[in-house]
């Protein structure tokens, strides 16, 4: 039995007379550097990318990708482009990155963070929800505030999953990848 994605795609190669094929070319940091030598290149290997958004977002500033509003047959308004993210992904009146239904990670793959307030407050963090609202949270904001709160509970003088810490999570995160910290998680 074949699942949706693979019927999906069957039929938009049916409607538009097209092959898609997949090709993996490894891990994210990998796939933006096979990009971008393949851009700059004019190799001409690719219709569609699809990858992280944080080693993806680094191309943008190399300017190697086309304008969504200047394909041909792409219409961005329509229901199945991600409004939210067609606005804050377009960069100098470019949409340089899009998100469409497509891209099942985009749900799937969608972070939640949630703060104990009187935590936030012992710790004397201030008010987060009007650090938002300025536009000043960022992962760097973040890893500053939780970076130093840390209580060895168990008392056995090591960082152990006894202890308290200021952030916790279930995997290696990306906040890992952008600052090179170990955040300490179980799961």
């Amino acid at each position: 039995m074949k699942g949706a994605a693979y019927n999906r795609t069957l039929t938009v190669e049916d409607r538009f007379n097209v092959d898609i094929e997949a090709v993996y070319v490894g891990g994210i940091n990998e796939v933006a550097d096979w990009v971008s030598k393949s851009v700059l290149s004019s190799a001409d290997e690719f219709g569609l990318l699809t990858n992280h958004v944080l080693t993806t977002a680094r191309l943008v500033s190399k300017n190697l990708f086309p304008n969504w509003y200047d394909i041909p047959n792409v219409d961005i308004s329509k229901p199945w482009w991600a409004n939210s993210n067609v606005d804050e992904l377009t960069y100098n009146g470019k949409a340089i990155l899009a998100v469409s239904d497509y891209d099942t990670s985009a749900i799937s793959c969608t972070d939640c963070m949630a703060f104990n307030k009187n935590l936030a407050n012992s710790y004397d963090m201030g008010n987060l929800y009007e650090v938002v609202d300025e536009g000043k949270w960022t992962f760097d904001y973040f890893l500053n505030l939780v970076e130093d709160a840390y209580i060895d509970t168990d008392g056995d003088g090591d960082k152990s999953e006894g202890d308290f810490y200021g952030m916790i999570q279930a995997s290696a995160s990306r906040m890992n990848q952008l600052r090179g910290r170990l955040i300490p998680h179980y799961g």
